[in-house]
């Protein structure tokens, strides 16, 4: 458990003041790769998953390479964070979300399940702050709603086909279809 402490030490320093901005209120981004990091756990992730899930955007968001990554943690964990981030953020958000499901198929299992853990709470994140502040929510997207349900159903669909045996899937495909719902 000693990496977990250590991924969660680092993520929090990474992280440190800020918020997830499509929760209202915000809410320290912290909470997110924690709940993903949860997620992969109780889905039978070994510690090397569950460190990466604690790490699944610190190249992302946080000016942190992969390289700090690799040397702090080790190849798999590294690789693993590698594979679920965005590679050119500087892309517009349909060809970034694009290349991301496109990428799906060649990532293994360990990344798979963390891409299915984030998927999970990012939509749960979405669904809960729907239920406190309606629609309006969805303005502080990058695409309007069909396209956002659009996308999320074909990364559920990716991630089946890449791996039906994802221990994360019913519950990837349940809380994508609420979504779906969602008028």
């Amino acid at each position: 458990m000693d990496l977990v402490f250590r991924a969660l030490d680092f993520a929090a320093k990474a992280h440190s003041g800020q918020t997830r901005k499509k929760t209202d209120p915000a809410l320290p981004y912290i909470i997110h790769p924690v709940a993903v990091a949860l997620l992969i756990q109780k889905a039978g992730g070994d510690e090397e998953t569950i460190a990466a899930g604690l790490l699944h955007d610190v190249i992302e968001d946080c000016e942190v390479t992969k390289e700090e990554i690799e040397k702090k943690f080790g190849l798999r964990v590294a690789k693993t964070v590698d594979d679920v981030t965005e590679q050119d953020r500087s892309l517009p958000w349909e060809e970034r979300k694009r290349l991301a499901r496109e990428h799906i198929k060649h990532m293994g299992h360990d990344s798979q399940l963390v891409k299915a853990a984030d998927i999970i709470h990012n939509l749960s994140s979405v669904l809960s702050a729907y239920e406190r502040n309606g629609i309006k929510i969805f303005k502080k997207f990058h695409a309007n709603l069909p396209a956002q349900k659009e996308m999320n159903k074909k990364r559920v669909h990716e991630l089946e086909k890449a791996w039906p045996e994802n221990p994360l899937l019913t519950q990837m495909k349940k809380i994508e279809e609420i979504f779906s719902n969602i008028k």
